[in-house]
């Protein structure tokens, strides 16, 4: 994710928001370039977005990626998702 987020970052996305469980891996996304971070959990909705990476590759995660994404948005998935049927 971190990764994601740097690349988007150079290559000029005019906001960068960066979701994760863990307080550590946001510290390091905020290091890497993000704007703004959210702690999945805590109550704090993420923001709507044109464009959204998920790269955790939990299938948990991917509803709340498309629930993000603004209506004509798009979802880059990056993380391998698990074979067969994922329920969003």
């Amino acid at each position: 994710g971190a990764l994601v987020v740097a690349a988007a970052r150079r290559a000029g996305a005019a906001s960068v928001v960066a979701s994760d469980l863990s307080e550590t891996s946001l510290a390091i996304a905020k290091r890497m370039g993000a704007d703004d971070v959210v702690l999945v959990g805590s109550g704090a909705q993420l923001p709507a977005v044109d464009v959204a990476f998920e790269a955790s590759g939990a299938a948990r995660a991917l509803g709340g990626v498309l629930a993000a994404v603004r209506r004509g948005g798009t979802v880059v998935q990056v993380g391998n998702l698990p074979a067969g049927p994922v329920t969003a």
